[in-house]
């Protein structure tokens, strides 16, 4: 809290700040909502001169609270209270967007009482047009990404129709798993992204044997097991900002190293192709194939159930099997 004392040498930091750069202007509230000073810099900020400023605010008690949800000064500074300084959105005599960044100071009188509050107002509209510029530029930018990495599964779909959806499918359970499983958001979009394309390298495999209604031979299926490896190859030299390469790899991993292509123990797989390999199993055993109708959603449960901390990690299990009993998850 400011005492009153402080004012005098307030007010030279306002004429400070005038001094120094047109971004800044200082005004005074007094508790009733008044304002009773303005600096004469307010017209390089937000295009008013102090009269007109003075004027328009002292008519609408409420001006800031109308242009943004604050208002101002706070009730935290009224109150004497230490407020951290904030930022609001107002109109510039243009009509034009203007943010400003707030600092208020409580001023008291000799008996300890807020008097008035001082506030110094930085105009930081163009930081923020370029903060929202670069939102918009990243936000194409993950739109593009995404259709590529869309026309990538529908690569592989068109090969395969027996599995087209498949990809989807299970994106959609190994995000929903990882959403309840509390991962942040960011590595929920790398499941979902890598989820999208896990069966990409499934492009080097025969048509033949991804549509062969019987069992495959053992030379056929070594064929199909190189898919997670070929998929790693084609994805390895994107620069994404996850590390979908990796998860497509080992998306077919086991946690006793028994899973391939090169058979990765517990502590080496990634937490996301964990996630991503207990859905892939889940679908596709309740899914119809060329060599089997579908096994249902319940054999499918049973299966990761009972191979839970052997093949699939436990957590991703549990949270897998809650989601179809509990929490009505369908595909």
């Amino acid at each position: 809290m400011t005492s009153k004392s402080n004012s005098s040498q307030n007010n030279g930091d306002a004429l400070l700040i005038e001094s120094l750069k047109n971004s800044y202007f200082m005004y005074s509230c007094s508790r009733n909502g008044e304002i009773t000073y303005v600096s004469p810099s307010v017209a390089n900020v937000l295009g008013y001169t102090k009269d007109e400023f003075l004027e328009i605010v002292n008519k609408s008690a409420h001006y800031f609270s109308m242009c943004e949800k604050y208002d101002v000064p706070s009730e935290d500074s009224l109150n004497g209270d230490k407020t951290e300084p904030y930022e609001v959105q107002i109109p510039h005599k243009d009509g034009s967007p203007c943010w400003l960044e707030v600092s208020e100071f409580p001023v008291c009188d000799e008996g300890d009482e807020v008097d008035r509050v001082e506030c110094i107002f930085h105009n930081i509209t163009d930081r923020k047009k370029a903060e929202l510029g670069l939102q918009t530029s990243v936000e194409k930018l993950r739109k593009s990404l995404a259709g590529t990495i869309q026309a990538m599964a529908l690569t592989v779909e068109t090969r395969d129709a027996y599995t087209a959806g498949h990809q989807r499918r299970v994106t959609n359970l190994a995000r929903t798993i990882a959403q309840e499983m509390g991962l942040s958001e960011d590595k929920v979009d790398g499941i979902r992204m890598a989820g999208v394309i896990h069966d990409l390298g499934k492009i080097s495999v025969p048509a033949e044997i991804l549509s062969k209604p019987g069992t495959l031979t053992p030379l056929e299926f070594s064929l199909i097991k190189i898919h997670p490896q070929t998929g790693f190859d084609i994805l390895k030299g994107i620069d994404f900002q996850w590390p979908i390469a990796s998860i497509v790899l080992q998306h077919h991993e086991r946690l006793d190293g028994s899973g391939y292509p090169t058979g990765m123990t517990d502590t080496e797989i990634m937490q996301e192709a964990k996630i991503l390999s207990v859905a892939d199993v889940v679908e596709a055993m309740s899914s119809h194939r060329p060599y089997r109708p579908s096994l249902g959603i319940d054999a499918a449960l049973d299966e990761i159930t009972s191979n839970k901390n052997n093949l699939f990690d436990a957590e991703v299990v549990d949270y897998t099997v809650e989601l179809f009993t509990k929490k009505d998850f369908q595909f």
